[in-house]
């Protein structure tokens, strides 16, 4: 008898793991269903489940080390492998639904008629009443010459080593973490570029989002910040 792709509706979940387990329940379902010829929709309700299991996942993810941080009797390992569980977990989620982007892309959207390119015409730049054109003016091409010429920032990378932490931290929280000019995701993203592995698999299970910028920083306080006795 062959098995029919069905994606099941999501019970309550009593614990952590029960979610978990349901996330690796839909995966596999997916994946007995991936080699079948399935239909855009089909496609898209996937997508949609997917996108919903990840989504709990870094939402439970997120809670779950807060409390870790939180809690001082928590251990390195405890943080560490439910930073391993959730990334890996992630990966999985998004490795599918990178496969299902690939499958629509080559299923055609049968409801959409196809856009009409012969009829594309390139206008001119803009004239003024006396038939020249118009240029752009000084002023934006300094503001785009400006915004080019910005200092990169100096900030030497973190490599996880104990010993280089105090100098990391003093120099990216002067140059970034104080910055009140900048967004607290665009400070998450520059704190992931400065780490180098095994410091940035602290902090990758966390989704690149304003909230989790503090909880990784507090993160790589508790975990690197440690004093070395000399």
């Amino acid at each position: 008898m062959t098995q029919n792709c069905v994606i099941e509706d999501n019970p309550e979940f009593l614990n952590v793991n029960a979610q978990y387990l349901y996330a690796d329940h839909t995966i596999a379902a997916f994946d007995a269903c991936l080699g079948k010829d399935a239909a855009r929709a089909e496609l898209i309700k996937w997508k949609v489940t997917l996108e919903e299991q990840l989504e709990k996942i870094l939402s439970l993810d997120k809670h779950i080390l807060a409390n870790l941080v939180a809690n001082e009797d928590s251990t390195e390992d405890e943080v560490t492998e439910e930073i391993t569980r959730a990334a890996s977990l992630k990966a999985e989620v998004t490795q599918r639904l990178v496969a299902i982007d690939e499958k629509l892309t080559a299923v055609p959207n049968m409801s959409q008629p196809e856009a009409n390119t012969s009829q594309v015409v390139s206008l001119p730049p803009a004239s003024n009443q006396n038939g020249v054109q118009n240029q752009p003016s000084p002023a934006t091409t300094d503001q785009k010459t400006a915004r080019v010429k910005l200092p990169k920032l100096q900030v030497r990378k973190f490599s996880g080593r104990l010993e280089h932490w105090q100098d990391f931290w003093d120099c990216y929280e002067s140059a970034i973490h104080r910055n009140e000019g900048q967004s607290d995701v665009d400070k998450f993203s520059d704190l992931r570029g400065l780490l180098q592995e095994p410091a940035r698999s602290a902090i990758a299970g966390f989704s690149l989002t304003a909230a989790n910028y503090a909880a990784a920083v507090e993160l790589l306080k508790k975990r690197f910040g440690k004093k070395i006795a000399i």
